[in-house]
């Protein structure tokens, strides 16, 4: 996670964040995680193969900024971090582009930490926090509206 472009305002505006990813399904549950968390997130387009030449340079490997301002910026901050992990990196990563989202003013908004809570709560000991992710199984309402009460009762 990152507050890396102020691009991604641009792309998705204050109240979302932009994510890219090498797997659909992560995508899917990255934006399922947002709406149940309320850290709202949207995807970008994932293509190297059109953003790659945003980083081409004539003395290094590639060039720390795109070339071309308006060529989907957060997309191509994705593809920057994926050519770190390298391209025959055989796992799965996710980039949140969290710029905007993170303040309001001068303050800060504790954007993201619900969002992981939710996408990894299905490894959590914790019931809510399986209940909440997109990756875990459903609990059943009588169940999770218990565990509910244990929990804040404690």
């Amino acid at each position: 996670m990152a507050t890396l472009t102020g691009a991604q305002g641009i792309a998705t505006g204050k109240y979302h964040a932009c994510i890219v990813t090498n797997h659909e399904d992560w995508e899917t549950a990255a934006v399922r995680a947002g709406i149940n968390s309320g850290d709202l997130v949207h995807p970008m387009p994932y293509c190297p193969e059109l953003h790659f030449p945003e980083f081409a340079s004539a003395i290094a490997d590639m060039k720390n900024s795109v070339a071309d301002r308006s060529n989907a910026q957060p997309s191509c901050a994705g593809l920057f971090i994926a050519s770190h992990l390298g391209f025959d990196f055989p796992g799965v990563w996710i980039h949140v582009d969290m710029a905007y989202p993170v303040h309001c003013g001068e303050r800060a908004t504790g954007y993201g930490v619900a969002l992981l809570l939710s996408l990894f709560g299905r490894a959590s000991q914790t019931g809510i926090l399986q209940a909440v992710s997109p990756l875990g199984a459903p609990i059943d309402d009588e169940n999770n509206h218990s565990m509910t009460k244990k929990i804040r009762l404690i």
